[in-house]
């Protein structure tokens, strides 16, 4: 039972972590927009490599640990699981959609 609980907190530490990182990501890019110089863009752009990072490992220790909770409590029959599930992965994939138009020219 105590590993249970210790992937109930990973779960609710990772939703914390996701919200609070996809805040400060929302932050960069509002000050980013206000920016009137260069050097002052380019400290916002400095906090930002690690975001993606933090982003995605929080993401996948959702998904995990979500995955292994619906299997412990039965309720993969329910559809609550399978809409979590298809939200993070949808998610997860305008997000490298996203990555790909900021790193390439070619964006439709």
């Amino acid at each position: 039972m105590i590993v249970y609980w210790l992937v109930l907190f990973l779960h609710v530490g990772a939703a914390l972590a996701l919200a609070s990182i996809l805040s400060i990501d929302a932050l960069i890019l509002f000050q980013l927009r206000r920016a009137t110089s260069p050097t002052r863009a380019n400290l916002w752009l400095e906090l930002w490599p690690p975001v993606p990072w933090i982003a995605g490992g929080s993401g996948l220790l959702l998904l995990l640990s979500g995955g292994y909770l619906a299997d412990r409590m039965s309720t993969w029959t329910l559809a609550w699981p399978k809409v979590a599930f298809a939200v993070l992965i949808h998610s997860w994939g305008g997000y490298q959609q996203a990555n790909a138009c900021t790193t390439t020219s070619f964006c439709t």
